[in-house]
């Protein structure tokens, strides 16, 4: 008996498999892509073997058919009029699969500009931004859509936090100055005319909207909650953002390599675990990170970390436990995979048990 692509002789008939026939008495069976014929009848099949129907000998190979099977995965097929019969290698069905459309939703991603903190960090230009927040906000409440209450509030909030930054405080350190120049002159002074003590020379209140009087603690938080509140409004742009200073300038890209000024670092000694350890403290001022080295006992300088947020702790054990030790630190900046900028100055502090 031969396999595969071959026939066996056996009795009076053959027997052959893979794409042949095999003759047994007076019919024929054949397997894939084939029929077979049993009797007066052919049985069709498919790529998945299953019985589709029978029909009577005779009938046209592509007479009427109902149902419809799906193709083998990764096939394609004839459709059942293209004239294709059952040795032509395709079945019956589309002539191609059908190709998904498919529409890109996502949306680009924008790079957002890094910005600074809007509220200034410096006391002596917080009234002056108190006031023009004062000032400016009256001619967005509309576009805004904000309350005559949310206006008139927050107008309120605004110039009473510039009065107190700038008028009142002024007055009153110059009156201190003012007062110890006085006790100075009263226990010290010369003259014939009578010791008087001074003033304090403080500016009138502001004059607030219409109907309030004064305002209660917490304004400047109420200001920030309000400025959320405003970024959210439909109305809003950023251009209103800037205008109103609830929208911080654009963050200055870091310098090229070796261009920044170096970093300040201030150490101080803290409590640790079992000794002492080194307080860190540095401003970043938009760079990425700041690279910290440290040595002790004339030693070597080695890296002790790349940090990117302040303060650094340098928790190492002291080199002879229970004796305190000097420490010194420097650092320098490190932006997009370089140093930019060169090593601060050494700073030194001595850690104890």
């Amino acid at each position: 008996m031969e396999y595969e692509y071959s026939a066996a002789k056996y009795g009076h008939f053959f027997v052959e498999y893979e794409y042949s026939a095999a003759k047994y008495s007076n019919y024929f069976a054949e397997y894939p892509y084939s029929a077979a014929k049993y009797g007066n009848f052919f049985l069709e099949y498919r790529y998945s073997g299953k019985l589709l129907r029978a029909r009577k000998a005779g009938e046209p190979a592509c007479g009427p058919f109902t149902g419809a099977a799906a193709p083998e995965e990764g096939g394609l097929m004839a459709l059942w009029s293209s004239g294709a019969t059952w040795s032509s290698g395709n079945l019956w069905g589309p002539s191609s699969p059908a190709v998904p459309t498919f529409e890109n939703n996502k949306k680009k991603k924008t790079k957002k500009m890094k910005r600074q903190p809007y509220y200034p960090k410096n006391q002596g230009e917080q009234a002056e931004w108190h006031t023009n927040f004062a000032t400016k906000l009256p001619g967005y409440a509309a576009t805004l859509t904000l309350t005559q209450a949310e206006e008139d509030n927050s107008v309120a909030d605004n110039l009473t936090m510039a009065y107190a930054l700038g008028g009142w405080l002024v007055g009153e350190r110059d009156h201190s100055t003012a007062c110890t120049s006085s006790i100075e002159t009263l226990s010290f002074g010369t003259g014939s005319a009578n010791f008087t003590f001074p003033v304090a020379q403080i500016p009138p209140l502001p004059t607030l909207p219409a109907g309030i009087t004064g305002v209660k603690p917490g304004a400047l938080q109420r200001t920030f909650d309000l400025a959320v509140i405003i970024k959210r409004k439909p109305g809003y742009t950023e251009a209103i953002g800037l205008d109103l200073g609830i929208v911080g300038p654009e963050a200055p890209p870091p310098p090229p390599p070796g261009d920044a000024p170096v970093p300040q670092l201030m150490v101080t000694a803290a409590p640790g675990d079992t000794n002492e350890v080194g307080r860190v403290k540095y401003y970043k001022y938009g760079h990425e990170y700041v690279v910290i080295e440290g040595r002790r006992g004339g030693g070597a300088w080695e890296e002790l970390a790349m940090s990117a947020k302040s303060p650094f702790l340098d928790t190492r054990p002291l080199l002879v436990a229970g004796q305190a030790e000097v420490r010194e630190y420097r650092g320098r900046y490190y932006d997009k995979g370089s140093n930019s900028s060169g090593w601060s100055d050494v700073a030194k502090v001595t850690v104890g048990p």
